[in-house]
């Protein structure tokens, strides 16, 4: 409706109205992406929102004046609504709009005039940076995903792992945002971050294959942060490396060879005596890694007596093993 006008007071010449009522609908229409937002659990766009709701209430016309002010830079930096490129297109059409409803910004004998050209580009603005745009969540992502995977309500099949992230993480959120997240599930593997993850592995690796199959756009840059994570691995984390490479095995021909090599002997050097990290046994399903981890696995079926268990037709067998929460199948 706001723009609708904008529209028809260009066209009838009125080109500081143009401009002033193209403020008004870029505003009103990030209200309401914020609106959407809030619901799917954005904390950004509540607390803004919180702000607004209650300044109207109020009749705080000062407040809600300054968070009309404010409201692209908490779109760029809080919510993520509008980009940082958009942003320095938008501020030009909110002081050009000052210019138009505010004498006080401009001098008496010479008043703002905006050229037909000007007013054109700031309504294709207005519509291409935001009226056209879905609200996508930002930041939030990480907070809502972080309570979510610790949830009894997150799925655990791998299928239905892969069709719930994309539904609720991938489909509605900015291309940055896509990227930061792979990176992220990739550190927790990895690194270890962040800790209340730790137990959570089973859930984590489908979530980034989510974004792997289902965010295929995104994934050559999460897969060039995930290269340079394992290439500059500290020594302590490469157990979790070849537990990596068991899942993601394409990223293998990819690592420097320095980092090849030092996880190959860290397989190769492996005392079955001294293992705590047993998350190196789940190399054994990658070909190179295979001929030296069966012995251990051996090995370490027999110091644990009673735990291997032969599968039903003797061509698996189960190792359950301290660090593993519910033990692993490896293929034999």
């Amino acid at each position: 409706m706001y723009f609708l006008a904008a529209v028809k007071a260009y066209k009838a010449g009125a080109l500081r109205g143009a401009l002033t009522s193209a403020w008004v609908a870029l505003v009103y229409d990030l209200i309401a992406k914020y609106r959407e937002l809030s619901a799917m659990g954005d904390a950004a766009a509540t607390a803004f929102l919180q702000s607004w709701d209650n300044a109207t209430a109020g009749g705080d016309v000062a407040k809600l004046l300054q968070l009309e002010g404010g409201i692209l830079e908490d779109a760029t930096a809080n919510t993520q609504v509008v980009n940082r490129i958009a942003r320095t297109h938008l501020k030009r059409l909110r002081e050009d709009r000052h210019l138009c409803a505010h004498p006080a910004f401009s001098a008496e004998a010479d008043l703002f005039e905006p050229s037909p050209e000007l007013v054109r580009l700031h309504l294709v603005n207005a519509v291409d940076l935001v009226l056209s745009q879905e609200p996508l969540q930002g930041k939030a992502i990480f907070d809502l995903y972080d309570v979510d995977v610790q949830s009894p309500g997150f799925p655990t099949a791998y299928e239905r792992i892969l069709d719930y992230v994309e539904q609720r993480y991938l489909a509605r959120v900015r291309a940055q945002n896509v990227r930061n997240f792979g990176t992220v599930l990739a550190k927790s593997l990895l690194k270890g971050v962040s800790a209340q993850w730790e137990p959570l592995h089973r859930k984590i690796i489908p979530s980034l294959v989510a974004v792997r199959e289902r965010a295929a756009e995104a994934w050559p840059d999460v897969s060039l942060a995930i290269v340079r994570l394992m290439d500059n691995l500290e020594p302590a984390n490469r157990s979790r490396a070849i537990a990596f490479i068991a899942a993601f095995p394409d990223f293998w021909p990819r690592l420097q060879k320095p980092t090849r090599t030092a996880l190959q002997e860290t397989i190769d050097n492996a005392d079955p005596a001294a293992l705590t990290d047993y998350r190196i046994l789940a190399g054994v399903t990658v070909p190179h890694f295979r001929p030296v981890l069966l012995p251990l696995i051996a090995s370490l079926n027999r110091q644990h007596s009673g735990v291997g268990k032969p599968g039903t037709d003797g061509s698996e067998t189960f190792l359950a093993c301290p660090g593993l929460e519910d033990g692993v199948w490896y293929s034999s």
